[in-house]
């Protein structure tokens, strides 16, 4: 009996692999188009790539979809492995499938903006027929692995001089000479310097370099290294020679220099702190905290939570000063202002991202403050002036001046980015490449934490959302104080809207590119819900500043406006020109953001953590809280 059941089971084991095998062999789908290569193997913006092939089927089976598998080589970037980019509606002829270089689809291969770089695809193309009637699919690969350049649109001339210095910088430090020549299959080795890495790995005069770490030598800024690898491979034709060597690129960006720019960042931080808790600034932060403690515990009710103590001291001032029936409309004023922002602060990335229209930033600003000075002209502001036309002139005044720190702000994220368009500005935050912390909108990528005079403008984008209108009012209509009050809360909201474009990376996504958020429907929802999330939390943190500070009138800072804040945004624009103009080495823009962003989040953490548990123990009857004097005066 043993035997027998010993025999059954090994009978009804050979059945299940021999059924494996045989469900194993039925997914391999036959490939009933013959593809036979590609060409050209280099293109650029908007040209044609033919794929190759006999007796393709045409007529009713519709478009195609082409599909590249491999990865993507990149001069002075690290290797973008086991991507996978989709071309749909490739058109079908008898002899090839064609489709076109076309905007997007160079940004996917090359990059954004004046970051594109001519970049190498290595790896396999698929076609397949999603339309034929057949009742197994219908596609066809290459058989050969596929090399295809494609070359990104011409960058600006800032780009292009910062390219020429890497180049040269790699040149130098490689030991060899590279040119291009007409009908040679790379770059020409003219020099080599003894001793230096190119010379050590066996390279000499007269060689050829046809790839240099994946990337097909085209052109001297192709052989760039990337900084991340200790050495890099290359492929150089000497005669009828091809003979793959190996350069050593330790000593380009090594640990000692990594290790370096830690230390600095740690020395640094920490003398900055020291610095701000130990001269005047240290004193304003203690203030400022003290208030924001006083108005928070003078908003809290018994059993009250702090984000329902928030919202009562945000929209506390708008009733302060108020006849009765202009307090109870205008205290409805931020919500009904809040909830029309939220709606437009969504579509905006619907729209950037749909490709519907491209959004101007400029454009954006101008509205909303073409709608203050509207609004201040026709009910003239909250001046005390008698005069009509003195009062809605001073209006005007009032506004120009309150948003010269905001417009000088917004010109050095222009400087930065080199556009106005909102979609390059985002972009601009967004990583291009390497490890998942490379990738995507994170906060060292921002603006607002990438050198100490971008967050100097990012704190003074918010000078004119913290003007407190209620502060002066006259005898006027209440429909003209009721109308002034939601066009001043309009603007706050549209402030925090903008300055998240500008300086929080907008609608990117954290550790994802800018190509993925065009995948498809649940990305643009991501992409809105980012935008939102960030819009809100700049928005409370202004709300709070708001609450916390005193009440800052327009004329306070008319008269502080042309003597220290307007200085100080053109000092700041013209930091931003001249670091622009002559770029920092790379590894001192690395440390000089670094520095930035740990000191202010440090700040922060230590300011919102003094202030939750101070407030923790605190009851609402408890008056110690008060603080009324300022210690820096």
């Amino acid at each position: 009996m043993v035997k027998g059941t010993g025999a059954r089971h090994l009978f009804l084991w050979i059945v299940l692999v021999l059924l494996g095998l045989g469900c194993g062999a039925s997914r391999n789908v036959p490939e009933l188009l013959t593809l036979t290569e590609l060409a050209p193997r280099v293109v650029g913006p908007t040209d044609r790539v033919d794929i190759h092939g006999r007796d393709l089927p045409v007529g009713s089976v519709g478009d195609a979809v082409v599909t590249l598998r491999g990865a993507l080589y990149r001069p002075g970037e690290a290797p973008q492995l086991e991507r996978e980019i989709t071309i749909p509606a490739a058109r079908v002829e008898r002899d090839r499938v064609s489709f076109e270089m076309t905007d997007a689809l160079l940004e996917q291969l090359t990059g954004l903006g004046d970051e594109a770089k001519h970049t190498t695809f290595r790896g396999t193309v698929e076609v397949s027929l999603p339309g034929a009637k057949s009742s197994i699919p219908v596609l066809g690969t290459l058989k050969s692995e596929i090399v295809l350049d494609v070359l990104p649109r011409a960058p600006s001339k800032r780009h292009q001089e910062a390219a020429d210095a890497r180049t040269a910088h790699a040149q130098t430090f490689f030991g060899w000479t590279l040119e291009q020549e007409p009908g040679a299959a790379g770059l020409v080795v003219r020099d080599v310097k003894p001793g230096g890495p190119a010379a050590l790995a066996g390279v000499a005069p007269g060689d050829v370099v046809a790839t240099f770490h994946g990337v097909t030598a085209l052109a001297p800024s192709d052989v760039v290294p990337s900084g991340l690898e200790g050495s890099l491979s290359a492929t150089v034709l000497r005669g009828d020679q091809t003979l793959d060597v190996t350069l050593d690129a330790r000593g380009f960006r090594g640990e000692v220099e990594a290790g370096l720019i830690e230390g600095v960042v740690i020395l640094a931080t920490l003398l900055l702190l020291l610095l701000a808790f130990g001269t005047r600034l240290g004193a304003g932060l203690s203030w400022f905290g003290h208030r924001m403690r006083e108005e928070l515990h003078r908003h809290r009710t018994p059993g009250g939570g702090l984000v329902a103590a928030l919202l009562r001291a945000a929209i506390s001032d708008v009733r302060h000063g108020a006849g009765a029936p202009v307090a109870g409309l205008a205290g409805i004023a931020p919500f009904v202002v809040a909830a029309g922002m939220t709606l437009s602060f969504a579509s905006l990335p619907a729209v950037e991202l749909s490709r519907r229209a491209e959004l101007d930033l400029g454009i954006l600003y101008l509205l909303s403050v073409t709608a203050l000075l509207s609004m201040g002209l026709v009910t003239g502001g909250f001046s005390t002036t008698r005069s009509i036309i003195g009062r809605r002139l001073r209006a005007v005044v009032e506004v120009i001046v309150c948003e010269l720190p905001a417009a000088c702000a917004l010109a050095a994220v222009v400087v930065t980015t080199g556009s106005l368009r909102v979609r390059d500005v985002v972009f601009a935050q967004v990583g291009g490449g390497g490890t998942w912390l490379e990738v995507g909108s994170w906060p060292w990528a921002w603006n607002a934490l990438k050198s100490p005079q971008l967050f100097v403008l990012f704190v003074l984008f918010f000078v004119t959302a913290l003007v407190d209108g209620a502060g002066r009012r006259e005898q006027r209509s209440q429909v003209g104080t009721l109308a002034f009050f939601f066009a001043e809360w309009t603007h706050v909201f549209v402030m925090c809207g903008l300055g998240t474009i500008a300086f929080l990376g907008g609608y990117a996504v954290p550790g994802l590119s800018a190509h993925d958020l065009y995948a498809g429907g649940w990305m643009l929802a991501l992409g809105c819900a980012v935008f939102l999330l960030k819009c809100w939390a700049l928005t409370a943190l202004v709300l709070l500043s708001r609450a916390a500070l005193p009440r800052i009138r327009p004329d306070i800072l008319l008269r502080i406006g042309l003597r220290v804040l307007l200085p100080a945004s053109l000092a700041g624009v013209a930091a931003t020109f001249l670091v622009v103009r002559y770029p920092l080495l790379p590894a001192a823009e690395r440390a000089l953001g670094l520095v930035t962003m740990c000191t202010v989040v440090l700040l922060l953490v230590l300011l919102v953590g003094h202030v939750v548990t101070s407030l923790r123990g605190a009851r609402p009857e408890d008056g110690r809280l008060r603080v009324r004097v300022n210690p820096i005066l």
